[in-house]
């Protein structure tokens, strides 16, 4: 093929690729973007100053490593264009743009470089590249790493994996070939890369076992010179191994950093593994099968696993990821792109569908971890020496690609505005209480704006289909009670009645709270006028909850006591609700930060100052550091003022 014919291929791919997303770009934000970029107060500056720019990079609470790098990129998108959605998905557009054309070269290399080991003619490579950068990039399964903004990190960290596997090709290439100065791109180049990744996104940390899976089925730690092919299996499988013993280490040393997690989960640590097993055998049908009904922003519909045999497909998919490895090795040699293809999914899915405390399923985890299986899809269908009719099986590819660009087209759209974006989740997930307290949400906000009777009746359909549904997301009872006093009307009282009895005998999500939070919030600031016993109510049920987790149970404590506080003037009951808080949960700073305002501004010094010592002992990673200097620098001030006013 000529490097003409080549170009012009890509380019078309590349277009395809930006055609098919286009109609989403129209699309607002969504979900996570809220906390990490609308409301996040590092992004309300006048000017891009370097002083904001270092406040912004260390401003991420989505990773260990504060991920600055898509950080600053938002910072970017405010200084240039405001906080227009449209400017940011344009943003994530060329990110994946770039990506696909970085699947291009990774996946080229990689074919020449199996080639070049198996002594091969190239000829095939590039259809095989093309074929798959085609693939992926239309991909409709990849579509919320693009169109939900804050997926950035994800499809940013996939830059920098993909930079980091062809510059690791690049210099296997040249020690294949003799060229002892691969060993530059291998250290410098990979290394490099692999750091800008983990300031993505943490998934970087996959890069290390990416390259075991290319190095053990398709290149063997070939090399010309037999030192560096030992050097490689060396520093491959020693840096490999080292970083799961890293990750392991963690786990059994500080359990805490994992296991606290699932304080705000509504399953345990064996019922999301048990789950995985399922959960990848989805993913994989919908790489191969995907469908725009199966697909969604949203999967908290899919029933959890709750052991061996419930359901019953959970052994069957534990039986059939064992099969798969055994496939794996049993294709090792004679088909080593199928070994290639399963290995590379599975070290792809190894951080987020493990053991981490993680929400069940987000399809923006196949952004990478689909490419092996589509790269062994276009290596067969491209590849002559499989078959003596190579033209049909070209023609299925594209046929492929097409239908992909369909799905992913069709997805676009209806992710183009939020109410047909909200209005297509519910359609294909009838039974997720977050799609349906989402598009009751969106009608809230239209009935607000325009007073229109249709759009009340579309709120409190959904929100009632919401509160109908099993689970711990009680979003749909605070919105009915909340539109209710939009509607200058009572909110209906068996509602208010069902929310209390639910707060009182289920296991709470961590939404709770922010629920709790929204209605005594409204009562204190907005519109409704919620009968303080109701509130004090819903907050006891939550307190009294003996399923409810003890963190949650303090944080509540903080909210309530701020409403009795503010709202009713207490503050001798607000104290001593922060006390019961802090039985429930001493290492929940936020308890004793209001609880040494309280003792200060009640005129219990001493007791704020013992409470200010103690609260120094558990926080030792100084999480409210500055704020209890403050309260000391107030308190210092206290004790002076009473000691002058005794004299």
């Amino acid at each position: 093929m000529s490097r003409r014919i080549v170009l012009i291929s890509l380019l078309a791919v590349l277009l395809a690729v930006t055609l098919v997303y286009w109609p989403g770009l129209s699309g607002d934000f969504l979900f996570d973007d809220r906390p990490n970029i609308l409301d996040n107060p590092r992004y309300k500056f006048t000017a891009l100053t370097w002083d904001v720019l270092v406040q912004i990079v260390g401003s991420g609470d989505s990773g260990t490593l504060k991920r600055p790098i898509p950080m600053l990129s938002f910072a970017l998108n405010v200084a240039s264009t405001g906080f227009q959605p449209f400017y940011f998905k344009l943003w994530n557009l060329a990110i994946h743009v770039m990506n696909t054309f970085l699947v291009f070269v990774t996946v080229n290399l990689t074919m020449r470089a199996f080639h070049q080991h198996v002594r091969r003619e190239p000829g095939s490579a590039v259809w095989v590249a093309l074929g798959a950068a085609a693939l992926w990039g239309l991909h409709p399964l990849n579509l919320t790493s693009v169109l939900y903004v804050v997926q950035r990190m994800n499809s940013l960290c996939a830059t920098f994996t993909l930079i980091a596997l062809a510059t690791y090709l690049m210099g296997r290439m040249r020690l294949m070939a003799g060229d002892r100065r691969g060993w530059w791109w291998l250290v410098g180049g990979t290394g490099t890369a692999t750091a800008l990744g983990l300031l993505s996104k943490e998934n970087a940390v996959l890069i290390p076992l990416f390259v075991a899976v290319l190095e053990a089925t398709l290149l063997r730690f070939d090399a010309a010179h037999p030192r560096d092919s030992q050097l490689l299996k060396m520093l491959v499988l020693g840096i490999s191994t080292l970083t799961i013993l890293i990750v392991l280490a963690v786990i059994f040393v500080q359990p805490r950093f994992v296991f606290e997690g699932y304080i705000f989960r509504d399953f345990s640590p064996t019922e999301r593994l048990l789950t995985q097993a399922r959960v990848l055998f989805f993913y994989l049908q919908l790489t191969f099968a995907p469908s725009t009904s199966q697909l969604g922003l949203f999967h908290d519909d899919f029933v959890n696993s709750t052991g061996l045999m419930q359901p019953p497909a959970t052994a069957a998919a534990i039986g059939g990821l064992v099969a798969l490895v055994a496939c794996a090795i049993a294709t090792f040699r004679r088909h080593p792109m199928v070994s290639f293809a399963i290995l590379w999914f599975l070290a792809g899915h190894l951080l987020e569908s493990t053991i981490l405390p993680l929400e069940m399923i987000h399809e923006h985890r196949n952004y990478l971890p689909i490419l092996g299986p589509l790269v062994a899809a276009s290596y067969y269908l491209c590849t002559t020496q499989f078959s003596s009719h190579s033209a049909v099986l070209r023609w299925l590819l594209v046929l492929f690609c097409v239908a992909l660009a369909a799905a992913t087209w069709s997805r676009a759209y209806a992710w183009g505005t939020l109410v047909r974006h909200a209005e297509h989740e519910v359609a294909n997930h009838p039974n997720s209480q977050r799609s349906l307290v989402q598009l009751g949400r969106i009608y809230f906000t239209l009935y607000d704006n325009e007073r229109k009777e249709a759009y009340l009746a579309e709120a409190e359909k959904y929100f009632r289909q919401s509160t109908l549904l099993p689970g711990n997301q009680y979003g749909g009872y605070v919105g009915i009670i909340r539109l209710a006093y939009v509607a200058h009307r009572e909110p209906p009282k068996e509602v208010v009645e069902e929310f209390i009895r639910r707060l009182a005998t289920e296991p709470a999500a961590p939404s709770t709270t922010t629920l709790l939070q929204n209605l005594s919030n409204c009562n204190m600031f907005e519109y409704c006028k919620i009968a303080d016993d109701d509130i004090l109510r819903m907050f006891d049920a939550l307190l009294q909850n003996k399923d409810a987790h003890p963190t949650l149970k303090a944080v509540a404590s903080v909210l309530l006591a701020q409403y009795v506080v503010d709202r009713l003037g207490d503050g001798l009951t607000g104290i001593r609700v922060l006390e019961l808080g802090k039985e429930f949960q001493p290492s929940v700073m936020s308890v004793r930060r209001n609880l040494i305002r309280l003792y200060r501004l009640s005129g219990q010094l001493e007791r704020a100052a013992a409470e200010l010592a103690e609260a120094r002992r558990f926080d030792q990673l100084r999480e409210i550091g500055p704020e209890l200097d403050r309260e000391e620098a107030l308190l210092k001030e206290a004790i002076a003022a009473g000691k002058d006013g005794s004299k």
